[in-house]
């Protein structure tokens, strides 16, 4: 018989040995103490369901306490620093939405699927291989698939919330935001899939978020209830989460290289300056403006995007180009000339051999 437990109830049992032995103890230790002590369950129904509004930080907390734990599979499984996504999400499902409980004792470990947190409220310790970060309200962390980590939370008040993801599902949900000439997208990808990069972005979010929040609460209710459509909808839901952190938020990710360099973390910063400094931007402006040498500048474009400095440039002015074509009724000179080149035909044959075809044929199928 499949055994059940739920988050307050191991919440209830990591808060009261904390508070009596000043000791951590490991999740799949509360659950062996669950199974031991007969206090285990048959599931009972997520009694949640996807809120119209923003739900208020009290309901947050509800909402994760009711999440049922599916304690066998965590039980059986005998290597605990290497966690194979099977064991934590259930079967049919793409996606997990779950938290990270108080004064867990937490040690580096690995797994086959995608990790994002996301500091709901106060704060928490994540380590990424060697490296210690400390996670402010409302930073949201992306880890990717076998790259060591942990996470501590260490007071009772904090709420993290974790989203487990499976690697074919973020690879086929997001197929098409990996294939985008975008160059956000593309830094995205080569952060989390290329060798030699480090193996997880973060966004600093800042301040309250109720697009971001709602979206996060969407995908935690429905990754748990039981109702028609639940798996596709929080996959849904999961996708507009991405599209929306690079959309309004690529500005605010940044990763830590392994060499560990800070320079390394405002590369996102130097990809929006320069799609809004397209028009003028050179590499030894660019170099000067964030106090870097030409030949490390160089480098960090080569290294996070596989393009030069010039091939990143005509990415960004074309991509303009694109719009301005669709969108308003410049001629082809005007739209040249706007987008810093000195030549339209110079312009024209860039245009064809990124594209295809020529500016006007771009225009004309377009708007057709």
């Amino acid at each position: 018989m499949e055994w059940y437990t739920t988050v307050k109830q191991v919440r209830d049992i990591l808060v009261k040995h904390y508070r009596n032995k000043k000791t951590r103890l490991a999740f799949v230790d509360v659950l062996s103490y669950i199974a031991d002590e007969n206090l285990a369950d048959e599931r009972k129904a997520f009694p949640y369901r996807r809120s119209l509004e923003v739900l208020p930080l009290k309901t947050v907390r509800d909402v994760v306490d009711a999440i049922p734990i599916s304690m066998n599979p965590i039980l059986r499984n005998e290597r605990r620093q290497n966690i194979n996504e099977d064991v934590v999400i259930g079967d049919g499902r793409d996606v997990l939405g779950f938290v990270n409980l108080p004064f867990v004792e937490d040690s580096l470990h690995y797994h086959d699927h995608f990790e994002l947190n996301f500091v709901y409220h106060g704060k928490a310790s994540q380590m990424l291989d060697n490296e210690c970060r400390e996670l402010q309200p409302f930073d949201l962390c992306l880890v990717a698939p076998d790259f060591p980590h942990s996470l501590s939370v260490d007071d009772e008040d904090s709420l993290v919330l974790t989203y487990l993801i499976r690697r074919s599902s973020f690879d086929q949900i997001f197929k098409n935001l990996l294939l985008q000439d975008d160059l956000l997208a593309r830094f995205f990808r080569n952060t989390l899939y290329k060798p030699g990069h480090s193996k997880y972005v973060l966004f600093h979010i800042g301040k309250e978020s109720p697009q971001l929040q709602k979206i996060l609460q969407d995908i935690l209710i429905e990754s748990n209830c039981d109702m028609p459509y639940s798996s596709e909808l929080a996959n849904c839901f999961l996708q507009e989460l991405f599209y929306t952190l690079l959309r309004d938020h690529g500005g605010k990710m940044s990763y830590y290289g392994l060499e560990k360099l800070s320079t390394v973390q405002n590369f996102s910063a130097i990809l929006l300056f320069l799609q809004n400094n397209y028009k003028t931007a050179t590499l030894c402006n660019v170099a000067e403006f964030f106090k870097y040498s030409e030949g490390y500048l160089s480098r960090l474009f080569k290294r996070n995007l596989d393009m030069n400095f010039t091939d990143v440039m005509q990415a960004i002015r074309l991509r303009k180009a694109k719009s301005y074509l669709t969108d308003t009724d410049m001629n082809i000179a005007a739209i040249s000339e706007s987008i810093g080149y000195e030549s339209s035909d110079y312009f024209a044959k860039c245009f064809k051999k990124h594209f295809k075809c020529t500016p006007s044929e771009y225009r004309e199928a377009h708007r057709s």
